[in-house]
């Protein structure tokens, strides 16, 4: 969404953007710094970005973008953005190798107290005259990311629950008619029901309804996952 942003501590992010989710993601390159440096700037901004809210970030999406944060969203993912807005947020890493104290320290962070930090690494490639660029994490993102949501979950009731929806890919007559519970549009929405088991119970909800059906589980295929 924007680079250089400048934080009210002083320091300048080198790319602020917003997920599928509105959540805020913190990229700071390694260019020209140890890796240690890097790692420790980017904890500083995550302390200033966890506090941002519409307003603030519809500043900066008009001041880099001349357009409204809403807009933005709307025209990178095709869908209104969210009520919630960065409930959580990424702080990432971007370079082209690591040292190994740094790595351990993104993992210890991530594993030991879930913050949602990671690093991905870039390498470019030429073959005659074709150009390649290769990416690879070191942290996989979704298990980091999931990591960190649990730390701040309330106790876990038991029951599951499921947005319904109504649209193109998911609908709730469909549902009945087939027996069967639709999440789609990315592994972060279906990974998480590879943890059902027969005799769960979901609450489906329906935005603008809300929670009008109970279905237990009556039986379940991982293979039907995607």
């Amino acid at each position: 969404m924007a680079g250089k942003v400048q934080t009210t501590f002083g320091g300048r992010i080198d790319l602020l953007a917003l997920d599928r989710d509105a959540n805020c993601v913190v990229l700071e390159l390694k260019r020209g710094r140890t890796p240690r440096e890097v790692v420790a700037q980017l904890l500083d901004y995550g302390a200033w970005v966890k506090d941002l809210g519409y307003n603030e970030l519809d500043q900066i999406a008009q001041h880099w973008m001349q357009k409204s944060v809403a807009t933005i969203f709307q025209d990178a993912f095709g869908d209104s953005i969210p009520e919630s807005i960065n409930a959580s947020h990424s702080l990432i890493v971007v370079a082209s190798d690591l040292d190994d104290s740094s790595e351990r320290i993104i993992s210890y962070l991530s594993e030991e107290y879930g913050v949602s930090i990671n690093a991905v690494f870039f390498t470019f490639f030429r073959e005659n005259t074709t150009e390649l660029l290769g990416r690879a994490w070191l942290k996989d993102p979704i298990e980091t990311m999931e990591r960190s949501e649990a730390r701040k979950r309330a106790p876990w009731s038991g029951y599951w629950f499921v947005n319904v929806g109504e649209g193109e890919h998911r609908n709730w007559d469909d549902n009945r008619e087939y027996g069967y519970i639709g999440v789609g549009q990315g592994e972060k929405y279906s990974r998480p029901l590879r943890h059902l088991k027969v005799g769960d119970k979901l609450f489906a909800y329906m935005k603008g309804i809300g929670y009008f059906a109970i279905p237990r589980l009556s039986s379940f295929s991982a293979q039907n996952l995607r």
